[in-house]
């Protein structure tokens, strides 16, 4: 029997795996694909239903990321989330605008409980919201099933095309009943049987494991933590004794936690795999030493991980030959899927790489459209902070210049990568935080402005250095 399937296309949007992982928790195998996924690739796939995801553009804006329309022929259920509900909207003729007022956060929307997507949802439930466009009007044919009082469209169908789309996320904790209505799309709307099964996929990434390593030897930066541990074990069922676990104990895990994780994945643990342990306890606390600001401890930490494993990886290269190591410590946000060569950093890519990537098209995006509604790049001046996220987004930049210079000085690109994923989540909360193409004061939104720039310029030449260059649109 033919396995089935839903995809989601990916637009952008932050939450593009978390939306996969509640397809999946109804027991349907899911994948995300890039936008950039032909329409014929699609056909071969047969999905049974397509989630467009959210994304950080606007859909009028000629270089934000669209999709061929004929998509919406196929007879495939689509189910448009945020951006990806806008885009349907606005491919299939409705009205897409700005936002006379924002959402963001935990917000009140009433739907329509007859509506295939809200059966057995309340008619008034809590769903969180993100957004600086919204759906003025639905196109023809569709029919409005949610909305706010300031959102008109928060959720729309076609059921006769098998087209759905909401405003808001239905996949994050936030949206109570999100799963209800995720749930009823992939059940309801697709017809999926939910015959789907965790284990199957384990014993597919196993074999593709295998087949794409074949001789070749792994290894993999172990750091106790649910994502690295997981990804140690299909490795070992995959490759066996090709694979080395490099577990560094900085002896701040929990009492007896090292030797328990040593237990597990050492010579007498139950895996086959090579096993190494370095306790680096002494060398943390001395970094760690009068430090009492948290995230200045987090950043340490992961600092330190990461050299002590660069250490360690170099004396397996001599040993073993290895010319490229890969790694990810998926506990460590800010080090999450990068590429390092065994002496220098070559590329990123993940969810990381996009998100700094997006970060700078999102900013191109405002900035365009502030020219284009008769604003001057060159007129605004800095002002002092109006609100917690723009000082930290200003103390982020300030510290650029030094930052450019002890990555130089300590060849360490490492460094060049921490910072801009920083700079990338302080301009992301001042974004949410701060409505700035609707800000009335005219010198205040011209001093946002000036931030972004200075923050896109920012972006721009450390991906530079890094070997990258900024996309127009993703």
């Amino acid at each position: 029997m033919e396995k089935e399937s839903v995809i989601v296309l990916d637009f952008g949007g932050q939450y593009n795996q978390l939306i996969a992982r509640r397809v999946r928790e109804c027991n349907v195998y899911c994948e995300v694909k890039p936008y950039t996924m032909s329409l014929e690739e699609i056909k071969k796939i047969n999905p049974k239903g397509i989630i467009f995801t959210g994304g950080p553009n606007s859909v009028y804006d000629e270089k934000s990321p669209h999709y061929d329309k004929a998509i919406f022929e196929l007879g495939i259920p689509i189910l448009g989330i945020c951006y990806g509900s806008q885009l349907m909207a606005w491919s299939l003729g409705g009205t897409v605008e700005t936002a006379p007022t924002s959402e963001y956060g935990h917000t009140e929307v009433e739907v329509d409980t007859e509506d295939a997507l809200f059966e057995g949802v309340s008619k008034t439930t809590v769903c969180w919201m993100s957004h600086t466009d919204y759906i003025a009007k639905a196109p023809q044919g569709f029919r409005v099933t949610a909305h706010t009082p300031v959102c008109p469209v928060a959720a729309m169908s076609c059921p006769e095309r098998k087209l759905y789309a909401t405003q808001f996320h239905p996949e994050v904790m936030h949206t109570a009943e999100g799963m209800k209505m995720l749930s009823n799309f992939v059940y309801k709307v697709c017809g999926c049987h939910g015959d789907w099964k965790m284990s199957s996929f384990v014993e597919t990434t196993i074999a593709q494991l295998r087949e794409r390593i074949g001789n070749g030897k792994v290894l993999c930066a172990l750091s106790g933590g649910v994502d690295s541990s997981v990804a140690a074990v299909l490795l070992s069922k995959a490759i066996g004794k090709q694979l080395t676990c490099v577990f560094v104990d900085h002896g701040l895990l929990r009492k007896n936690e090292g030797d328990e994780v040593e237990a597990v994945f050492g010579p007498n643990g139950s895996y086959e795999l090579n096993f190494i342990r370095v306790n680096a306890q002494q060398r943390y606390y001395e970094k760690l030493k009068g430090v009492t600001e948290p995230e200045a401890k987090r950043k340490i930490i992961g600092e330190e991980f990461i050299r002590v494993f660069e250490e360690e990886a170099r004396k397996i290269a001599k040993i073993i030959g290895l010319s490229a190591i890969k790694y990810g410590d998926l506990s460590n946000q800010a080090t999450k899927d990068y590429i390092f060569d065994v002496d220098r950093f070559t590329s990123f890519e993940g969810n990381t790489g996009p998100y700094i990537l997006y970060t700078i098209v999102r900013i191109k995006s405002i900035l365009n459209r502030y020219v284009e509604a008769g604003g001057n790049l060159e007129a605004g001046e800095l002002l002092k902070a109006s609100n917690g996220s723009e000082k930290n987004l200003m103390l982020q930049l300030s510290g650029f210049g030094s930052m450019i210079e002890s990555a130089f000085e300590e060849k360490a690109p490492h460094k060049i990568c921490a910072y801009i994923y920083e700079v990338s989540n302080a301009f992301n909360s001042f974004y949410h935080e701060t409505k700035i193409m609707a800000e009335e004061d005219a010198a205040v939104q011209a001093g946002y402005i000036r931030l972004l720039e200075l923050t896109k310029s920012a972006l721009e030449i450390c991906i530079d250095l890094l070997g990258f260059e900024a996309p127009e649109k993703m």
